[in-house]
Parts: C-alpha cells; sequence; structure tokens
C-alpha cells in the first residue's frame, strides 16, 4: 500500500528498505539529518526511532542531488588542479591538492575514500621526495587512524613524520609530530612516556607560539592525569603566556577547556562551567570544527553529570546528537549515545541499556572503530553490574577482551583483565 503525503514512519524503517549499496550512501545520511524526535519517546530515543514524513522525502532528493553534484565538482576540481601542477613539474602542489580532496571527504564522513586520496597524495610525494608534503599527508593519516582508534597505527605513521622532519631539519614537522606522540602516548594512559613526547617538541617548536601554547597544555594534561594540579596549573600558564596577544585559535579551545578540568578535579565547578562556556564561545567564532564542538559538549555533559545537573548533561547531549546525525558522524554518534547511557547508569535507570545497544551498533558501522565499540562494552559491562545481572556483565568483557586482542592498548586490556578477574573470585 502506497502510504500518503503526510504519513511518517521511523528512519530505521525507512533505512530498512533501501539496499546498502554507495549511490544512496548520502540519501542515507540526509534522511537521518531531515528526521525528527518523537517527545513521547524522547527519554530514550535514539536515531533509528525518529520520524520522518513522507511528504519530506521527495523534497530530500534535490537537495541531495545538489550537495552530491558540489561536492563532486570540488573534487574533480582538485583532481584537475593536481593534473596541472604535475604538469608544471609542482610535485608538492599535486600533493597538496590531493591532500585537501581528502579533507572533503573527511568532512561529509567519508573516511574509507579520503584514505585513498591520502595514501595516493602520499605515493607521490615518495617519489617526489619532498619530506615537507610526505609530512603533511602523513599527519592526515594518523588523524584517520585516531579517529578510527587505531592508537598504534596512528603511533607508527607520526613516527615515520618524526623520522622525515628530524632528517631533513624541518623543526616545526618535528614538534608537531612530537606534539602527536605525545597526545597518543596520554591517550593511551603512558604519562611518563608522553611527558618525553612533548619534551622533545620544546626543543623543536622554539618562538612558534601556538605550537608551544599546545605542548603546554600536553604537559598539563600529564600533571593533571597524575593528580598533580600545582602542575597542571603551571603548564597551564604556561599556555596562557604563549598565546597572549595571539588571534583566536583552536589552541585557546584548549586552554579553556584544560582550565575546566583542572577547576572540575578541584572541585570548582563555577569556574569550570565559566571556562567551558568560554571554549564554546571561542570555537564559535572559529571556523566550523563540528568534531572539535562535538568533543566539547560531551565534556560539558560529563561536567554536568558528575555534579548531578542531570537534566543539563541530557541538554547537552541532545545538542551533541542532532550535530552528529546533521554531520553524518557515526562514530560521535556512538559517543553520544555510550553518555546517554552512562546517564542513565548514574540515575539506576535501566531502560539505559538502548543506548549502549546502539553505541555498540555504531561503531561497528561504515568503517568500524574497534576501540570505541570496546570502550562501549566496557561501560556496559558496569551498567549491567549495576542492574545486577552479572553473568551479562562477565559476557561484555569477555567481549571487550576479544576486541582488544587485536589493537595494542594493554592498559585497557589489564583494566579488563583485572575486572574479569574480580567476576572469577567471585
Amino acid at each position: 500500500m502506497t502510504p500518503d503525503s503526510g504519513r511518517t514512519f521511523r528512519v530505521e524503517q525507512v533505512l530498512g528498505l533501501l539496499p546498502d549499496v554507495d549511490a544512496l550512501a548520502p540519501l542515507r545520511s540526509y534522511i537521518m539529518a531531515a528526521s525528527r524526535r518523537r517527545a513521547a519517546e524522547e527519554p530514550h530515543l535514539t536515531v533509528g526511532k525518529r520520524l520522518v514524513g513522507t511528504s519530506e522525502l521527495s523534497n530530500l532528493v534535490p537537495r541531495t542531488l545538489r550537495r552530491v553534484a558540489d561536492h563532486l565538482t570540488m573534487l574533480y576540481d582538485a583532481s584537475i588542479e593536481a593534473i596541472e601542477a604535475e604538469s608544471r613539474g609542482d610535485s608538492a602542489g599535486c600533493v597538496l591538492a590531493f591532500l585537501r580532496a581528502g579533507d572533503l571527504e573527511v568532512r561529509v564522513g567519508r573516511e574509507i575514500a579520503a584514505r585513498v586520496w591520502f595514501e595516493h597524495a602520499r605515493s607521490i610525494a615518495e617519489r617526489g621526495r619532498d619530506p615537507e608534503v610526505e609530512i603533511e599527508v602523513l599527519q592526515r593519516l594518523a588523524a584517520l587512524e585516531v579517529a578510527s582508534g587505531n592508537l598504534a597505527r596512528a603511533g607508527r605513521l607520526q613516527q615515520r613524520a618524526l623520522a622525515l622532519a628530524e632528517a631533513s631539519s624541518d623543526a616545526t614537522g618535528a614538534a608537531r609530530a612530537a606534539l602527536g606522540l605525545g597526545r597518543l602516548a596520554l591517550a593511551m594512559s603512558n604519562g611518563r612516556g608522553a611527558a618525553a613526547w612533548f619534551a622533545r617538541g620544546f626543543t623543536q617548536a622554539l618562538g612558534q607560539h601556538g605550537l608551544l601554547a599546545e605542548l603546554a597544555l600536553g604537559m598539563s594534561a600529564v600533571a593533571l592525569a597524575a593528580a598533580d594540579t600545582h602542575g597542571a596549573e603551571s603548564w597551564l600558564r604556561r599556555a596562557s603566556d604563549e598565546l597572549a596577544n595571539t588571534v583566536p585559535s583552536m589552541a585557546q579551545v584548549e586552554l579553556h577547556t584544560m582550565r575546566a578540568r583542572i577547576a572540575r578535579q578541584q572541585a570548582q565547578p563555577a569556574v569550570a562551567l565559566a571556562a567551558y562556556r568560554e571554549a564554546l564561545a571561542v570555537l564559535h567564532g572559529l571556523p566550523r570544527d563540528s568534531h572539535r564542538e562535538l568533543a566539547l559538549r560531551i565534556a560539558v555533559s560529563e561536567f554536568y553529570a558528575e555534579t548531578d545537573r542531570f537534566p543539563d548533561a541530557e541538554d547537552e547531549l541532545r545538542s551533541a546528537e542532532e550535530l552528529a546525525i546533521e554531520q553524518n558522524a557515526p562514530r560521535w554518534l556512538a559517543r553520544v549515545y555510550l553518555m546517554l547511557g552512562n546517564l542513565r547508569g548514574r540515575q539506576r535507570d535501566e531502560s539505559g541499556f538502548v543506548f549502549y545497544e546502539k553505541a555498540i551498533e555504531l561503531s561497528r558501522s561504515g568503517e568500524p572503530s574497534p576501540r570505541l565499540e570496546a570502550e562501549s562494552y566496557i561501560a556496559y559491562a558496569d551498567f549491567r553490574a549495576m542492574c545486577g545481572d552479572a553473568s551479562e556483565a562477565r559476557a561484555c568483557l569477555e567481549r571487550a577482551r576479544e576486541i582488544l586482542d587485536d589493537l595494542d592498548d594493554a592498559p585497557l586490556a589489564a583494566s579488563v583483565d583485572r575486572a574479569l578477574e574480580r567476576y572469577a573470585m567471585a
């Protein structure tokens, strides 16, 4: 039966009717972006249960085609620019054109396609023997690996970038690679290694205020992870001094965010909230970076949850959900649902399981993120334990451990092993 023009369907119904082919991928994302919430199911709503009207679907076709045509035009322009650059003997210009094409793909959530562009640019950079542009390519590829949760692979790319930079006396490239390696070490709970990499970066970044500020913020994060708030504040002041009299930048967003993190650890909620608001204000004055905004809104929601301001935490997460859907960012959407599950757990609401299951599903979609899937199972285990279901909690941990077998993250694997040992003893 053909539905009338005013009928509505759940997003999961509409997407379930479409074949899983690349040609329809943009339409799928626009269907989700055009959907709306169902007020009656608001507390436990995920994207699949949102509504979309049949009258709205026909309007999506011209909009989708225009956006796809614009995107393809920019990709073709970049390709022609690369060909023209190569014809002039400008190998670096050729590589940079392909990097812009890859950046375009990242912006619309097509990371698999972006990887193809970046790898192609890398092959040309290697043939051209231009270390500066090859370092640019390696940085882009490392960022993709970080987004996918492949931290060890990202580290190898950054190591290669560092080696190239040092061999060619590229101080800026070396400092940026050291910064990336420090952040990776910090993400893997290796504070000592992170501090060593940041210190190495300082030796290369002399006179570059923005880069020095980022390195100081890295050191502040190392100190904070070690519960050394005095040291964290000292490094924060160093970062602030480096950014004095500079134009608004992402480093300033990080500065305010770090100030908020320190205030949270010092139990100063008013200071933390003011710092987060400053970070959002600076961010909104910069070119749109939806991924940074998503990370910031999730951090603010965590702050609200810590202070038992659950409605405010929910509002932040729902704003992040809308942005992730609009930007076709399934990994960020998965993280939003993971946080919503944690929020329900804090409130002893057993129906929060729907958010963990959706987070796990999304972490496997598109280009899967095994690390995010493992993190989701670990959090789900805590939730199941809270619900009194020890067997399900143990099953979640076992699944997380299986995933971690293929990832180089010893600290996270060790924490799962310790939790499994506790269940075995019980």
